[in-house]
């Protein structure tokens, strides 16, 4: 999205999600300026879909509930606006512009 400074950043905590995690990636790639993704422990090819679109892909698979684990995935940013969201959730374009139009404002 904006060289330099990070402004918008998406947080993803993941197990298992191979089947949603690239549609929901592909729907905030181009209007956030970073992606992180916590993998709890998958079994399939979750984490290397997610590296297709963020060098930031962890593993934690020492659960210690959502609340952790958010801020595992959070830890890492150096953002101003932060948000988290599902793998199996994804931002259409209406959303997109909605999203901008409140950071802006």
């Amino acid at each position: 999205m904006s060289e330099g400074n990070t402004t918008v950043a998406v947080a993803l905590i993941v197990k298992n999600e191979a089947h949603n995690i690239d549609l929901c990636l592909q729907s905030v790639c181009n209007w956030v300026d970073e992606i992180v993704v916590l993998d709890a422990g998958s079994s399939d090819n979750t984490t290397e879909i997610a590296k297709q679109y963020t060098d930031k892909v962890y593993v934690a698979s020492d659960w210690r509930g959502f609340g952790k684990q958010r801020q595992r995935a959070q830890s890492p940013q150096h953002v101003i606006w932060s948000m988290s969201t599902k793998a199996e959730r994804f931002i259409g374009h209406c959303s997109s512009a909605y999203y901008t139009m409140c950071l802006i404002s």
